[in-house]
């Protein structure tokens, strides 16, 4: 009875020391999500990967665009409506809860489909979505 209750306790320990952290979490369901990419967002966006940042603690999304010249996307991925609409997706997604809660960082990268350019930039900090 003592040998089964030592090995339990040996068990109960051993687990509890191989609990995934929360970093270790997010960085799991980045490599999860990306696994499963390209994923199709509309008719010209595709999220290409996500990368969890621990340095900033950030999720970096990483979106392809086609459809249109780079100059005409550059424009929209710019625009103050598409950045407050990218922003407001942060502050109301029920989905993102347990990151916020963390105070991730949330910082989409937009990139030409076509020649490889980067687009543009937006960040969303606890901040911005806290306000």
């Amino acid at each position: 009875m003592k040998r089964i209750l030592f090995v339990c306790t040996l068990l109960s320990v051993w687990t509890a020391c191989h609990q995934e952290t929360r970093e270790e979490r997010f960085a799991r369901e980045a490599r999860e999500l990306t696994k499963q990419c390209p994923i199709a967002v509309d008719a010209n966006t595709y999220l290409d990967s996500l990368v969890y940042d621990k340095t900033n603690s950030s999720y970096q999304y990483y979106y392809s665009l086609h459809g249109a010249d780079d100059e005409q996307l550059t424009d929209l991925v710019t625009h103050p409506s598409f950045i407050g609409k990218i922003k407001s997706n942060v502050v109301n997604s029920v989905d993102m809860k347990p990151y916020k809660d963390a105070g991730m960082i949330f910082i989409y990268h937009y990139y030409s489909k076509a020649s490889q350019s980067l687009l543009g930039n937006i960040k969303i900090t606890p901040e911005d979505y806290n306000q």
